[in-house]
C-alpha cells in the first residue's frame, strides 16, 4: 500500500473544460480517499462547513460498479441512488450514507481520460478499489470554481492539501 499522492489527501481537481449540471462530474471536483469516513467528515466539517450528514458520492471505474454498487448499468451523473452492497459498506465506506445507499458516478477505464487514469492509478499504487470520493471544488457559499484564478483562491482559502490543476500538482507545505 505505497503512497500514492492522493492517499489521505483532499484534492482540489481543475481539468479541461468548465462542466455544466448539479454534481461535479470530474472536471471541477474535490477528490479523497474513499476508504475511511473520517474523510467525508473532514470534506463535511472542515472543507465545505456542513452538516456531518450530508452525502458525498463515490465516483468508480465501471469495472468495479458490480462489487460496489451490484450493477453494471453505467450511472455518469450521480443522479440515482443504489442500495450499497456489502462489499461497499466495507471498502468506501464514506461513500455510503446513514439510509445504506450511496449515489454513484461510474468512469470508463480510457487512458486518454485524467479522471480516469487517476482512479485507475489510485487503484494500482494503493491495491484499493478505483474510487474516490467526489465533491464540487468549491467551499462554503461559493459557486463551484469556473477559472483557474478561481481554482487557485479556494485552494488558498480552504483546507485542501493538493491542487490538481491541468498538467501541475501543486502541494500544501503543512511543516508549520
Amino acid at each position: 500500500m505505497a503512497g500514492h499522492p492522493a492517499l489521505n489527501r483532499t484534492v482540489g481537481w481543475f481539468q479541461g473544460r468548465m462542466e455544466t449540471g448539479p454534481r461535479a462530474l470530474g472536471r471541477r471536483s474535490i477528490l479523497v480517499d474513499i476508504h475511511h469516513t473520517r474523510a467525508r467528515d473532514h470534506i463535511n466539517s472542515s472543507v465545505k462547513n456542513r452538516e456531518p450528514w450530508r452525502p458525498l458520492a463515490p465516483v468508480l471505474l465501471s469495472e468495479a460498479a458490480p462489487d460496489l454498487i451490484g450493477t453494471s448499468v453505467p450511472h455518469p451523473f450521480i443522479f440515482v441512488a443504489r442500495q450499497a452492497t456489502d462489499a461497499a459498506r466495507k471498502l468506501i465506506p464514506a461513500a455510503v450514507h446513514t439510509d445504506g445507499t450511496l449515489r454513484p458516478q461510474t468512469v470508463a477505464r480510457d487512458d486518454t481520460d485524467p479522471y480516469a487514469r487517476l482512479l485507475s492509478s489510485f487503484a494500482e499504487q494503493t491495491g484499493r478499489p478505483p474510487a474516490l470520493l467526489n465533491t464540487p471544488f468549491n467551499h462554503e457559499a461559493e459557486p463551484i470554481v469556473c477559472t483557474p484564478r478561481n481554482a487557485v483562491a479556494t485552494f488558498a482559502a480552504s483546507p485542501l492539501d493538493m491542487l490538481a490543476i491541468g498538467p501541475f500538482l501543486v502541494r500544501r507545505d503543512r511543516k508549520s
